[in-house]
């Protein structure tokens, strides 16, 4: 994840979906009047790059839809706003920070980022993975 999801003057590593007031507002609407049967199986297709075994896409979608829409456009409401770019200096633990180099959500760059402002943090690129 990058340390804001929405793109702002001067940042634009955010989210390659879900950046902005608009775009946020469209994801809402989707989840309510789409269904999250549908959310669910374009969230499998966006989050993984990789073909996943039937089982575990069934899984995915089944965890999906037990959210309620509205609850869940809240939460996405909530953390693609928070901006932890001024918080990162702060942090003064060891950190590792995992990401996926083929992410259709974040680019790489983006994720990156972080160890760039955690002062004792390593980056973990797992080069053939998405978000999931």
């Amino acid at each position: 994840q990058a340390p804001l999801q929405n793109k702002v003057a001067g940042w634009e590593l955010g989210s390659k979906g879900c950046y902005d007031a608009d775009t946020l507002a469209n994801l809402q609407k989707q989840l309510v009047e789409g269904g999250l049967e549908k959310f669910a199986d374009g969230n499998v297709e966006f989050c993984s790059n990789k073909e996943l075994p039937t089982e575990l896409c069934d899984v995915l979608r089944a965890e999906t839809c037990k959210c309620d829409p509205v609850q869940l456009g809240a939460l996405m409401a909530d953390h693609t706003q928070l901006d932890h770019r001024a918080t990162l200096p702060r942090i003064n633990v060891p950190c590792l920070n995992v990401y996926g180099g083929k992410s259709k959500v974040f680019p790489k760059e983006g994720c990156e980022s972080i160890a760039l402002k955690v002062v004792n943090c390593q980056n973990v690129e797992y080069e053939d993975c998405n978000h999931w």
